[in-house]
């Protein structure tokens, strides 16, 4: 699936620096949720969650607890 630009314009800091590492993982409240993939030999915290809706071409960015919510039962 191709990442909306939307999406992209959210995560441009982390594209700079790691690369194009977005993937969709599923649908979750209503949006279409992408995750960040950090490189594997990277040390990071919490996961990096973009909630997309469509409609409206919004985005919301989630982290911490929340973010493990949302993708442990896309995964």
């Amino acid at each position: 699936m191709e990442v909306p630009k939307a999406v992209k314009q959210r995560a441009q800091n982390l594209i700079e620096q790691f690369g194009d590492r977005i993937e969709y993982i599923g649908g979750s409240e209503g949006r279409m949720v992408f995750m960040f993939r950090f490189p594997a030999n990277q040390e990071n915290g919490f996961p990096i969650v973009y909630l997309y809706d469509s409609t409206t071409d919004a985005v919301e960015v989630v982290d911490g607890m929340r973010a493990f919510e949302i993708i442990c039962p896309l995964l």
